[in-house]
């Protein structure tokens, strides 16, 4: 199966819109599915495909493109699980196995990684780093950061929302555009990116600050938790502070201080002029680790009360708190030392 961007469509109409709008929300529900559903058990991966052949018999035929969406985003979540699994439990596989899950997961990821314009990307550059290949970390960091050049300056993203593009997260995001869209293939692929979802059956390939987001109802009163929030167990980032998370990540690790300096004042600026960003907390956990990595431990404490005050229950900053106060400890037996 080969994915392609369509382009020698003419846009679509005001009218044609309110269908195109439908497949976007059809799509969304297919991916909340199988993040959801597929990593329990086979049956609710054939639960998934038997919903697909169920919605195909209502879906137009102009239409049918997220029922595409569809396997392709469980091609993707397919090929995570698998190197999950794999990653977990190298030992105890033999060589042929292994490379047998390697190429499976090559083939999942090949085939589900245009599903949207970054997350899937963004997913592999974690995947990199947790498996210290980091050729591909950079090279999905690289594709990105030139999908941000073509798509800013050409003229066919909105020069207003520029960047916020990669944030889109919500289905009303799609009313603010006021860019030229020719097939919700595009849309998806080109102009929208979903949050960044790790699930607890990703943790061996999960990098630690978002495995930490994993157990933030820890400790929490089991009434406050709605039935609907379910993703409390997962770690889920808006893609465009994930994008500049793993830059400062992967510059910290090449020892670029300029360049990480200014993966840095990016996530800043993010928090602060972010309307369109849906998981603020988990962003100012991310700068708070970020700045305890710089040994800026005031800043890192701001970021982590900031990251309360917003959700005060089922929140990971306690974690990051308690690491902080531990390190200030230290430090300060250190010094009684010397």
């Amino acid at each position: 199966m080969h994915i392609r961007l369509t382009s020698n469509m003419p846009p679509i109409s005001e009218e044609q819109n309110i269908d195109y709008k439908l497949c976007v929300q059809i799509a969304c529900s297919f991916r909340h599915t199988a993040l959801v559903h597929i990593p329990q058990c086979y049956l609710s991966l054939v639960n998934y495909l038997e919903r697909i052949m169920f919605a195909s018999k209502y879906i137009p035929y102009n239409m049918n493109y997220p029922l595409t969406f569809a396997v392709v985003v469980l091609f993707s979540q397919l090929g995570f699980q698998i190197a999950s699994f794999c990653k977990e439990n190298v030992r105890f596989l033999s060589l042929g196995q292994v490379d047998y899950l390697v190429h499976l997961v090559t083939s999942c990821l090949t085939l589900g990684i245009n599903s949207d314009a970054t997350s899937v990307r963004l997913k592999l550059c974690g995947l990199g780093m947790e498996l210290g290949n980091y050729n591909l970390t950079e090279s999905c960091l690289q594709h990105i950061t030139d999908y941000q050049m073509r798509y800013m300056y050409s003229g066919t993203v909105d020069q207003k929302r520029n960047l916020t593009i990669l944030n889109c997260n919500q289905i009303s995001c799609l009313e603010k555009m006021s860019i030229k869209i020719y097939s919700t293939e595009e849309l998806l692929q080109t102009q929208l990116s979903f949050s960044v979802v790790y699930i607890k059956s990703e943790i061996p390939i999960t990098p630690t600050p978002l495995r930490m987001e994993m157990f933030r109802s820890v400790g929490s009163p089991p009434q406050l938790r709605d039935e609907y929030e379910y993703w409390y167990a997962w770690g889920v980032v808006d893609s465009l502070m994930c994008l500049y998370f793993f830059q400062y990540l992967n510059f910290s690790r090449q020892g670029k201080e300029r360049h990480k300096q200014v993966a840095l004042e990016k996530m800043i600026n993010v928090i602060k002029t972010e309307s369109n960003i849906l998981h603020k907390d988990t962003a100012l956990n991310l700068l708070g680790y970020s700045f305890m990595k710089e040994d800026q431990l005031t800043n890192a404490f701001v970021c982590f009360t900031l990251s309360l005050k917003i959700r005060p229950y089922h929140n990971a900053a306690k974690f990051y708190l308690a690491l902080l106060f531990k390190r200030v400890l230290n430090n300060q037996r250190r010094h009684v030392h010397y």
